[in-house]
């Protein structure tokens, strides 16, 4: 077992840690199916809700909400779209920032292993990344909606394909 997992470290993550990580946030956000969470008024999160309502509701794909951006357009249409495929449930878009973090794991340890960094140090960064943001300060900011998750695995999968290509 240790061998396999010294070989390809990815693979014990999508195998082990995925699931464990599925299994959370299926009874964690089990709650959101049916219904809408509340998120504070007037935080990032609400504005980024209220912004893709107008996009989807009112029909300003261009405007996104606002006449002139003044911060953050993506994470808007991001929601928006999530609400086209999904509905009014905020499960979708709260699992899938779950899921961006378990995916920008993932690329972090192949970056490291395209790089030729030993096996377990890609394979320690990578769980190294999960616990810092499944600790104690960032496990509060998963599910609100913010755009920094979505950047960073943006961002990742970027660096991850010009690696490919070299």
């Amino acid at each position: 077992f240790l061998n396999n997992l010294y070989k390809q470290p990815t693979k014990y993550l999508i195998l082990v840690i995925t699931p464990t990580f599925f299994y959370v946030g299926i009874n964690y956000f089990h709650i959101d199916l049916e219904s809408t969470s509340f998120w504070s008024h007037g935080n990032d999160w609400h504005i980024f809700q209220q912004y893709a309502r107008e996009i989807v509701v009112n029909n300003k794909w261009i405007e996104a909400g606002e006449q002139i951006f003044y911060f953050r357009p993506g994470i808007r249409y991001i929601h928006a779209i999530f609400h086209i495929l999904f509905g009014q449930s905020s499960y979708a878009a709260k699992f899938a920032e779950v899921w961006i973090v378990i995916l920008s794991s993932i690329i972090v340890s192949s970056i490291l292993l395209k790089l030729k960094v030993n096996k377990l140090l890609s394979f320690t960064g990578c769980a190294l990344l999960l616990v810092l943001f499944t600790g104690d300060s960032y496990r509060w900011l998963i599910t609100r909606g913010l755009s920094e998750y979505f950047g960073m695995s943006i961002i990742l999968f970027t660096s991850f394909l010009i690696l490919n290509n070299k």
